[in-house]
């Protein structure tokens, strides 16, 4: 069976891995606040709520999707976060690329 959420996460990761190549800055999460600040890899980060993410990627005017383990936001300048997932450590964090 296709595990979508798995394919999800690893496809937003490589994205934001890409855009990083490509000299975009990227979404990092540094403290209790997501913000877009600098240009690192993907971060693997504490979980957010999916209502902080939806309610913080509206603010930015980003792109929100979700399924049944997984939610992400894709901002504007190329960066985002991942929620969730298919392992047990990816449905206890995000990642931010």
């Amino acid at each position: 069976m296709f595990n979508c959420s798995k394919s999800i996460h690893s496809a937003l990761l490589t994205l934001g891995a890409a855009l990083l190549l490509g000299g975009c800055a990227i979404e990092s999460a540094t403290s209790d606040e997501v913000t877009a600040d600098s240009a690192q890899l993907p971060m693997r980060t504490r979980l957010y709520g999916v209502g902080t993410i939806k309610t913080k990627c509206a603010q930015e005017h980003g792109t929100f999707a979700a399924n049944s383990t997984t939610y992400t936001c894709l901002f504007p300048n190329g960066s985002g976060i991942v929620c969730g997932g298919a392992t047990k450590e990816e449905q206890n964090s995000c990642d931010t690329f």
